[in-house]
């Protein structure tokens, strides 16, 4: 009953990946994350430094909301990539 980027979030977590070297993560979605996932998205990176996060999304979800644009915008910010497949 979670969406599957906390549970990626929680599964990277549990790693527990040795901050002395640098890793990117590719995660591949059917749907771009929502604003809510988006924002625990960019806390996380921004907890995490030596992670790099890039996304591919099937579709974009809602894209024609604010929030849902918000939401992008603010990946886009943190540094989290985001494409369309």
């Amino acid at each position: 009953k979670r969406h599957a980027e906390i549970r990626f979030i929680d599964h990277i977590r549990a790693l527990q990946l040795d901050r002395s070297q640098r890793f990117e993560i590719t995660c591949y979605l059917t749907w771009s994350p929502c604003p809510s996932c988006a924002k625990e998205l960019a806390v996380f990176v921004q907890d995490h430094p030596h992670i790099r996060l890039r996304l591919f999304a099937s579709r974009l979800y809602f894209h024609w909301r604010w929030k849902h644009q918000e939401g992008l915008r603010l990946l886009h910010t943190s540094g989290i990539s985001v494409a369309v497949m």
